[in-house]
């Protein structure tokens, strides 16, 4: 395969992953939103959790 073919393959393969990440996380934030909001403060301490180790 030519540089540019791969080139855009790759561009391809990236552009879908973005798109499916944005659709689990948009099903995961309508999932959060359906909580109780005792499951969202736990969802968000967890969060909050997650992200200060990082």
């Amino acid at each position: 395969m030519k540089r540019k073919a791969a080139s855009v393959l790759l561009m391809v393969v990236e552009i879908l992953a973005v798109i499916f990440l944005a659709f689990i996380a948009l099903k995961m934030a309508q999932a959060a939103a359906n909580q109780s909001s005792l499951e969202k403060i736990n969802l968000a301490q967890d969060l909050v959790l997650s992200v200060s180790t990082l």
